[in-house]
């Protein structure tokens, strides 16, 4: 089975070539630890304009900021952004005044990957959808996503 290489040679060895393709992969540590910039560094090393990344973010840095801290990696391409790897924001389907209300998070995450098949969807960060639903909520709305992503080939990384 052909993996998703993370462009981190020494962890590539530790996962056993990479992510395994419909693989559901937790990125947690402390603030700063590097968890967003792992996540992007698999997209680009991956992304191709056939099979994309899609990389959804939520209520943290607005996506020019994300850009603008990438410009100093090697595995950075500005012509990679919109072709290869997408960048969406989800911060207008969380509303607040329809708290506990995730279905359309899942429903356009999901309806992204089953129109586009890409081979990464990333969520950064899943943690902030806590503060929008109460558990059972937000239980609900995770088991919905990875249920019904797992009818794609897509690689699902939830950062927070």
């Amino acid at each position: 089975m052909k993996r998703l290489a993370t462009g981190v040679p020494g962890l590539d060895v530790v996962l056993a070539g990479g992510l395994e393709p419909g693989a559901v992969v937790v990125l947690a540590g402390a603030p700063g630890a590097g968890k967003t910039i792992l996540a992007q560094q698999i997209c680009f090393a991956n992304a191709t304009p056939e099979h994309r990344a899609v990389y959804y973010t939520t209520l943290s840095e607005p996506h020019s900021k994300l850009v603008r801290h990438l410009e100093q990696f090697d595995f950075f391409t500005a012509e990679a952004l919109g072709s290869r790897v997408e960048y969406l924001h989800l911060g207008d389907l969380i509303r607040a005044d329809q708290p506990g209300r995730l279905e359309p998070v899942v429903d356009e995450v999901v309806g992204k990957a089953m129109e586009e098949q890409p081979l990464l969807v990333v969520i950064d960060s899943a943690k902030a959808l806590r503060d929008f639903a109460g558990e059972r909520e937000l239980r609900m709305a995770l088991y919905d996503l990875t249920s019904r992503l797992a009818h794609t080939d897509a690689a699902l990384l939830l950062v927070g």
